[in-house]
């Protein structure tokens, strides 16, 4: 199936559009969209839009989109063997959408659709899609409900769910946008839709770290485990948001999320039960479904981990970790049972005195006697207008064995890690951190893996979601 919207056209050849439909041998819908909500490309200039309609039945599509309420009067002109595919549509949100009258107006016919075209803004928004597709259902009237936009997506992998009749998908990513926000291409909607397929997401800021980055990593890794499945990003705003979503994993909606801030500390409280990972950090970036409910973990302790373990973790004694904020709770609680010293130095004393409280057996930068360490952290972004300059203390970089720079961005060279090159020391860059700590993620809910070493920034981001 095909639709041919005719309303970016300036001048439409009714002849030309029966040839293509009289040519193909899929069922065609034809579509003339009376407004678009979009800056970045001019809306149809179409005043005679009944005639418009009248002339594109005569060109003998198997189904014909009229808008509700505006084409009313055209639908008693639809033959009977044809189909309309009646649009409710808001481009804002929910509020201009009117299913009491367009259920009316369904009973009236055998060859009519339902098509609501929304954009969800918030969680209850996509509850109240959901309870218009469990309506329609009731009344046995045909359906396709569609939320636009990032938070949207979830209707459209969740199709069969929501009873609709088909879907609509984009056969490449710059094919669709920006006419249709939230769109996803058919491969993906493939994916989505075969028997078994995972749906992952994170939930929380829609941030474009997540966008661009992890969500291209976490579909990579799906395709490379030979799995279907597609990763989401669902921006939350509230704490009922967040509530609703968690809900909605326990009801097998969802088979496993992220954990984004500001909710990795408020999701600890609604869970089951929690790992010594999100204990330690207190801090959960994952949660996993089991026989036990909801489980919360913190992916980071276990990354450090792995990023560290070919260097041999029990020979690394003496650990500098610059910066207390980030990650420092993770990389402490990974390497406090086999190190001999943890000096740690801070922007601020209190933040220092809030670690020492947690993890008693860590040293002040202060009150350290060597610079001589095995392990060199840097936990901390350098200052604005100093980004070509390592924040790492040169004596203590130097002399280090391994310098691992967790903080920096992971698809580009930090200077700590060029540095850390230039002096012939053992480098681990933010990329291994993070790769690793998603690949963790995938293994909590899947139960699958993958090496991290077939997994590169040049493999993954030549195309996104």
């Amino acid at each position: 199936m095909i639709e041919i919207r005719v309303d970016g056209l300036d001048t439409i050849d009714f002849s030309q559009v029966g040839q293509i439909i009289a040519d193909v041998d899929i069922p065609v819908i034809l579509t003339a969209r009376s407004e678009w909500k979009n800056h970045l490309i001019d809306p149809p200039n179409h005043s005679n839009r009944r005639e418009i309609l009248l002339k594109l039945i005569q060109q003998k599509p198997q189904y014909i989109d009229l808008e509700f309420p505006i084409d009313i009067s055209v639908a008693s002109q639809v033959p009977k063997e044809m189909n309309i595919v009646l649009s409710l549509l808001d481009w804002d949100g929910l509020a201009k959408i009117n299913l009491d009258d367009a259920i009316e107006l369904a009973t009236k016919y055998n060859n009519l659709i339902v098509k609501i075209v929304a954009t969800p803004r918030t969680v209850s928004n996509l509850k109240q899609l959901w309870r218009w597709s469990k309506r329609l259902h009731k009344e046995k009237i045909p359906n396709i409900i569609i939320g636009m936009g990032e938070l949207g997506k979830i209707t459209r992998i969740k199709s069969p769910e929501m009873n609709n009749t088909w879907m609509y998908g984009m056969l490449a990513k710059d094919l669709g946008e920006p006419y249709l926000p939230g769109m996803l291409t058919i491969d993906t909607l493939q994916k989505a839709f075969a028997d078994n397929a995972w749906h992952l997401s994170s939930i929380g800021l829609n941030s474009e770290i997540e966008s661009t980055m992890y969500k291209p990593i976490f579909n990579k890794i799906i395709d490379s485990a030979n799995l279907n499945g597609v990763y989401l990003n669902l921006p939350i705003s509230n704490r009922a948001e967040l509530d609703q979503l968690l809900l909605w994993i326990r009801d097998g909606l969802l088979d496993g999320v992220r954990i984004l801030d500001p909710w990795q500390t408020e999701v600890l409280q609604k869970l089951d039960r929690l790992d010594k990972s999100a204990i330690y950090t207190k801090k959960c970036d994952c949660v996993a479904l089991s026989k036990d409910g909801l489980i919360g973990y913190n992916t980071t302790v276990e990354a450090v981990k792995r990023v560290l373990s070919p260097f041999g973790i029990k020979g690394l004694k003496r650990i500098y970790i610059e910066g207390g904020a980030l990650y420092s709770r993770s990389i402490i609680a990974s390497l406090k049972d086999s190190s001999e010293l943890i000096v740690v130095r801070t922007k601020e004393e209190i933040e220092f005195e809030n670690l020492k409280q947690e993890f008693p057996s860590i040293t002040s930068a202060s009150d350290s006697f060597t610079e001589h360490f095995d392990l060199v952290i840097q936990n901390q972004l350098p200052e604005p207008g100093f980004e070509r300059v390592s924040p790492l203390p040169p004596k203590i970089l130097k002399n280090s064995r391994i310098v691992f720079d967790i903080a920096s961005s992971f698809n580009s060279s930090s200077e700590t890690i060029k540095l850390g090159k230039s002096y012939k020391i053992n480098t681990i860059s933010s990329w291994d951190f993070h790769i690793n700590s998603t690949i963790i993620a995938f293994e909590l809910w899947t139960n699958r893996s993958i090496p991290a070493s077939e997994l590169s920034p040049e493999s993954i981001f030549e195309k996104s979601l």
